[in-house]
């Protein structure tokens, strides 16, 4: 019994998906900063504001959104739609992860706990109405992404470059895009419950997402020929073999989603993706070779 609702609150609480929060550490990577250990705490304390914080509105969306979902193919299963957990218990829960990591994020600056706090308004307001808008929910879950980053640097205390920024926008876009083209291709009626999508958007869902997830990788084929790699960087040609990974990686999503071998989040299926983490270590082996 106790093993059973252990499953269900990790289901619920959507576990899986913390993985997207490893996107705190990306400014200490790119800052060179992993082996300072006041930065790899801060990260840290970060990402597990973020699971908390995700968490609970993961919570909160499945109370709201329980009608739409008990008419979705998989999201019918969700504990709260499956009635496995009550909306009051759910509500409490979240009420409680947030506690947690308010407190939690008093001990990173101020600019970090500003981005954590608009990071949950932002995922309330897109649970309350924005994820019901055509392609302003596409803009809000790339923004969601990009906060990650953003908050991460201001936890150990490092800029965010420009060359990050428009990276970001582009392959949160494309990430975004794959997760509305996934729900679509898996349609039996005509429009997604709840959304603003039908079944006959899934082709240009996928050609806008291909598209931003090349230009992703363009933009980082521009930083890494521009002089601050240069700069930063004591063997910059193995910053040049990150690019065919990126490449790889994003192309074998989009693929893998047009075979419907991907039916999920992106990021949450790279979590459990061998390929993925190879991937992950590889791009970390290259950078940690360059500089």
């Amino acid at each position: 019994m106790i093993h059973r609702k252990a499953k269900i609150w990790l289901r619920a609480l959507r576990v899986t998906h913390w993985s997207k929060n490893l996107l705190v550490y990306v400014a200490a990577i790119g800052a060179h900063q992993m082996g300072s250990l006041p930065a790899v705490q801060a990260a840290t304390i970060a990402f597990a504001v973020f699971c908390l914080l995700a968490s609970a509105s993961y919570l909160i969306n499945d109370v709201l959104d329980v009608a739409a979902d008990r008419q979705h193919v998989r999201k019918r299963l969700r504990p709260v739609a499956a009635g496995d957990i009550s909306r009051s218990v759910a509500i409490a829960a979240s009420v409680l992860l947030l506690v947690v990591a308010g407190a939690a994020s008093l001990l990173l600056p101020s600019g970090f706990q500003a981005l954590a706090a608009t990071y949950f308004l932002v995922t309330l307001a897109y649970s309350l109405y924005l994820k019901r808008l055509l392609i302003v929910d596409i803009a809000v879950l790339s923004i969601l992404f990009a906060l990650r980053v953003f908050a991460g640097s201001e936890a150990i205390g490092v800029e965010v470059s420009f060359w990050l920024l428009i990276f970001s926008v582009f392959i949160f876009l494309s990430l975004a895009l794959f997760k509305r083209y996934s729900e679509t291709l898996g349609l039996e009626q005509e429009q997604i419950p709840g959304r603003a999508y039908q079944a006959v958007d899934a082709p240009m869902l996928a050609m806008l997402g291909c598209t931003c997830g090349m230009s992703a990788v363009l933009v980082l084929g521009l930083y890494i020929d521009s002089t601050i790699v240069q700069e930063r960087y004591s063997n910059p040609l193995y910053v040049w073999l990150v690019l065919p990974i990126v490449l790889f990686w994003i192309a074998r999503i989009w693929i893998l989603g047009g075979r419907r071998q991907l039916v999920d989040d992106p990021l949450a299926f790279a979590a459990r993706d061998v390929i993925s983490w190879s991937c992950l270590a590889l791009f970390l082996l290259l950078v940690y070779l360059a500089i």
